[in-house]
């Protein structure tokens, strides 16, 4: 989605890490982040509710994934890609690629400004605020919050 991308650009630049390789480091926090259902949806004429989690639950059904409500199904979903990353040896976390904490720490903050000036979040389902680009690039690095989703119904069935 969207916000990979910003947060995937911002990375690359300060870090000169360049094509797809740098997404999958914030590809399951993305998802997770999408999945929970947003306060600040907006309706348009073209989009009247929040859909981003049944899509992925759709997107569990179509992988053959189980599942009985849509929470479920992403859980299933986001557990699915992780095993796929895992499985091709991406490391799970920035962490992982030798950066330290306090140099990624001090780029914190430029990233998200970066990453929020991007074009690419505006395709997002969910409007980021500089703080949740600056917790997602958080989640990114220590590879926590992946397994995780968040969405509006427990009950809510695709």
């Amino acid at each position: 989605m969207g916000v990979n991308h910003a947060l995937a650009h911002a990375f690359g630049a300060l870090w000169r890490r360049a094509g797809p390789r740098q997404r999958v480091h914030v590809a399951a926090c993305d998802c997770v982040y999408n999945a929970a259902v947003s306060t600040k949806f907006m309706p348009s004429p073209y989009q009247q509710g929040y859909v981003a989690h049944k899509r992925y639950a759709t997107m569990a059904d179509l992988l053959g994934l189980d599942g009985r409500t849509v929470e479920e199904k992403v859980k299933n979903l986001i557990a699915a890609v992780e095993k796929l990353l895992n499985q091709l040896g991406f490391p799970r976390s920035i962490a992982e690629l030798g950066i330290s904490k306090e140099e990624f720490a001090r780029a914190v903050p430029e990233m998200a400004k970066i990453a929020f000036d991007d074009p690419s979040w505006r395709s997002n389902p969910r409007m980021p605020l500089m703080g949740e680009l600056v917790e997602l690039f958080w989640k990114a690095y220590e590879g926590r919050g992946h397994a995780k989703a968040a969405v509006a119904s427990q009950q809510d069935t695709a």
